[in-house]
């Protein structure tokens, strides 16, 4: 079993009121039997131009009716909006392969 859940910050807060850390709990549409497995990505970004791009999204409090969504930005980005899609996996759902992925970028490797 799987299921999708998005989490848009226009749901709890105006555009013009940019905040760093933007998030809500996501009820799930039906409870699954233990904690499922949640790979998320952002989807939308709105962010101010004079600076980097400084975004991260990340699910906790992972239960088997929930998950609290994360959109945050840090240092002199400014977060006007963001949107998360995830794919909620049922715990013994091994059709999908899906883990922890970081990278990170130099100018000179």
């Amino acid at each position: 079993m799987f299921t999708v859940s998005q989490f848009d910050t226009q749901s709890i807060r105006l555009c013009n009121k940019p905040q760093h850390d933007t998030y809500i709990q996501v009820s799930f549409q039906r409870p699954f039997v233990a904690p499922p497995r949640l790979s998320h990505g952002i989807r939308q970004l709105d962010i101010s131009s004079d600076a980097n791009i400084r975004a991260k999204s990340t699910i906790n409090d992972i239960t088997e009716a929930s998950a609290v969504c994360h959109i945050d930005s840090w240092h002199d980005t400014t977060l006007y909006s963001g949107a998360v899609n995830s794919l909620n996996l049922a715990p013994g759902n091994l059709e999908f392969q899906n883990g922890e992925h970081t990278r990170n970028l130099t100018t000179n490797p």
